[in-house]
């Protein structure tokens, strides 16, 4: 299996709510799990300490990192944002510095921002197994 790097938001510790997404990957990666404090300390993890040269994929779910910290492994990265964490982004100005990133979004809002302006996003929805869904 291939090599990913999972850069969460630290609070998925506590809630488990993106363990399903982390067992999917485990289908198709060897995931190791890094998780990020910087919605509590400003700070982001240090990417030269992990050794990202080792991953085939760098998945950032919910953890936004300026783009300038990324372009050494733009090619590897994937970004999950989050709407409650990018809601506030709204200024096209900010989302085009992501223009060279690849982007999974499960807010159709984002997605269509970002396809709007030219950036690589696909939009997916994920049920659970046995999740029920009511169209009105």
């Amino acid at each position: 299996m291939k090599p990913l790097a999972y850069i969460g938001h630290s609070f998925h510790q506590k809630t488990g709510s993106t363990q399903f997404f982390i067992e999917l990957l485990r289908e198709v990666y060897e995931v190791d799990i890094f998780w990020c404090d910087s919605w509590r300390t400003n700070k982001y993890i240090d990417l030269e300490k992990i050794g990202l040269a080792g991953y085939d994929k760098i998945l950032f779910f919910q953890v936004l990192y300026p783009p300038e910290m990324l372009k050494k492994d733009q090619d590897k990265c994937i970004i999950l944002p989050m709407y409650d964490g990018a809601k506030k982004k709204e200024r096209d100005r900010f989302w085009l510095r992501y223009k060279p990133f690849k982007f999974i979004n499960f807010s159709w809002v984002i997605h269509s921002r970002l396809s709007r302006l030219g950036v690589d996003s696909l939009y997916i929805q994920y049920f659970p197994a046995g999740a029920c869904v009511t169209v009105n």
